[in-house]
């Protein structure tokens, strides 16, 4: 199943286009129109990871995250203490 695709067409400053051209001449990508759909790629996935992390830094000092964390690692500890002593007696 190929993706839909849709043309479209954006302007670009002469040196980037040079520096586009000059990737595709060294084989970077395959053509411009692949360069600019990796570079794009990779900036939207850079966004998203940017996303997440700012979920998680936000989560980190959310006080009742904290809350639920601190009680899984005291269940935890108990049942990591449980398991260790059962290994032993083995």
């Amino acid at each position: 199943m190929s993706q839909q695709r849709i043309r479209t067409t954006i302007d670009i400053p002469l040196p980037l286009l040079k520096k586009a051209d000059e990737a595709v001449g060294q084989k970077i990508a395959e053509n411009r129109n692949n360069l600019i759909l990796r570079a794009l790629e990779d900036c939207l996935a850079r966004w998203e990871q940017q996303k997440i992390d700012e979920h998680i830094a936000q989560m980190a000092l959310d006080p009742e995250y904290q809350n639920i964390q601190r009680k899984m690692v005291e269940e935890y500890e108990l049942a990591g203490w449980e398991a260790l002593q059962i290994g032993e007696k083995q």
